[in-house]
């Protein structure tokens, strides 16, 4: 009996234990937890042409920050002055402080007729050294009645009251909150997560309007408007168009400015010649070259990365389309940056960066790759082999004398002439790419007694 009070005894003390121990570790859980979240307030009045806020934040633990400004914020305090500074007007600078308080005014600019905004208002502070930690906004807005504010993020709250209509938005993390101001009635038409579609003469959407659904991810953290009183805009994180059926390619756009750092009005050609290819079906010089040189799949595969990245990438635009074509074709390609400011269309193809050698000798020679052939360049044969080569009517027709025997190559058709003997080339035997003209090695090899070979790492000519 006293055996079996002890063990129980014993069972009563270890389990007492084990409680408080899971308590113990259950409350330093939590205390890490909420000492890795910040916390931010922001309170924002409308005023006539811009807007007053207050941004407190909490949580920072005494650690370093740094925030590059808003370009157009004015009057920033640091209401904490010991260990808050803004150096040169661009940084805010943040040391040793738990709580901080700053308050600034930022502009409410026109867009266009009948809409304001500003989508660059907001301070985001992040840690000198890698830290790991989340961030929870909640930001208020107490606007004047007129008109309707909106933003790529929906509101928890949006209410009239006696003199103002206040509005109230949650964040997480980096999340934006451009602001958006319409003077036109505009009514909610679709609900999608965390965002929705906006319209001033729809009331619904047919089941065929929302086909463009099929594309969610372009809705994400992106506002809509649809409305024929509006002027179209694309914006990185808003768009609005006149019809409905160009809202998956104007979403694309929009897309493609967001993940762009540095976007530049030079590359509207860029989103619009994508967003002809894979949404509006307007046939255009680049439109041609993607279905000529691309499979379906091929253009499948480079549409989902494109929506797949959501990340601002670090190359130019041009750059970073010209590296997923490279990385979907298997070599490297040039076609977006060369076609970049070009006043006529370079085709689609791919520089191969085999070493060349002639006649045992290492030369630099162009070779090109287009639809998995070889092509090489007419200059460069006519310089290294010592031809008598020339060419007329714009580039239009190229002359060889090699031997006894002259060539002539029409650059425009499938035709090419031995001393006025006429032959049928296959299709795409040649292309012209600038001031050249690059021709499928094999009839090079076959017309003047060159041979070539290939390795993975060489191109040898004899």
């Amino acid at each position: 009996m006293r055996a079996l009070t002890g063990i129980l005894i014993f069972l009563l003390v270890t389990s007492t234990l084990l409680g408080f121990y899971q308590w113990q570790d259950h409350l330093n859980m939590s205390a890490q937890s909420d000492d890795d979240k910040i916390e931010e307030q922001i309170t924002i009045e409308e005023q006539s042409d811009y807007l007053t806020i207050e941004h407190k934040i909490s949580g920072l633990n005494e650690g370093n920050f740094e925030a590059e400004l808003p370009q157009f914020i004015t009057n920033l305090s640091c209401v904490n002055s010991e260990g808050c500074e803004i150096e040169e007007g661009e940084t805010l600078v943040v040391e040793n402080l738990n709580d901080l308080t700053v308050t600034y005014e930022a502009p409410i600019k026109p867009l266009i007729s009948e809409v304001k905004y500003n989508q660059d208002w907001l301070i985001n502070l992040q840690p000198v050294q890698i830290a790991d930690f989340t961030k929870e906004r909640t930001v208020t807005l107490s606007a004047n009645k007129e008109g309707k504010w909106l933003s790529s993020s929906k509101p928890m709250i949006s209410s009239k009251r006696e003199s103002i209509h206040y509005y109230e938005w949650r964040l997480y993390d980096e999340q934006n909150l451009p602001l958006y101001k319409f003077y036109e009635d505009m009514q909610l038409i679709e609900e999608l997560e965390g965002t929705g579609i906006y319209s001033t003469e729809v009331d619904e959407l047919t089941d065929q309007e929302n086909d463009f659904f099929k594309y969610e991810e372009l809705f994400h953290n992106r506002l809509v408007v649809i409305s024929e009183q509006l002027e179209s805009v694309t914006l990185s994180e808003m768009v609005i168009v006149n019809d409905i059926d160009r809202v998956n390619s104007e979403l694309l756009k929009s897309h493609l400015k967001s993940i762009t750092k540095n976007y530049s009005d030079d590359y509207d050609w860029v989103v619009n010649e994508l967003a002809n290819n894979f949404f509006v079906g307007d046939s255009g010089q680049v439109v041609e070259e993607f279905t000529q040189q691309l499979t379906e799949e091929q253009q499948d595969q480079l549409l989902n990365i494109l929506l797949q990245q959501t990340k601002q990438v670090d190359e130019t635009l041009p750059n970073y389309i010209d590296q997923l074509l490279s990385d979907i074709l298997g070599y490297e390609v040039d076609f977006i940056k060369q076609n970049h400011g070009s006043n006529t269309l370079l085709p689609l193809s791919g520089i191969d960066l085999r070493t060349v050698y002639f006649d045992e000798q290492e030369v630099d020679f162009s070779v090109r790759l287009n639809n998995e052939g070889i092509y090489v360049s007419v200059e460069d044969i006519i310089e290294l082999a010592e031809l008598n080569g020339f060419n007329v009517n714009g580039r239009s027709e190229w002359f060889i004398q090699y031997e006894n025997d002259r060539y002539r190559f029409y650059v425009n058709r499938d035709v090419y002439t031995i001393n006025d003997q006429r032959y049928s080339a296959q299709p795409d035997t040649w292309f012209q790419y600038g001031s050249d003209l690059y021709v499928d090695y094999s009839l090079i090899e076959s017309l003047f007694d060159f041979t070539f070979s290939f390795s993975d790492e060489e191109i040898r000519i004899k």
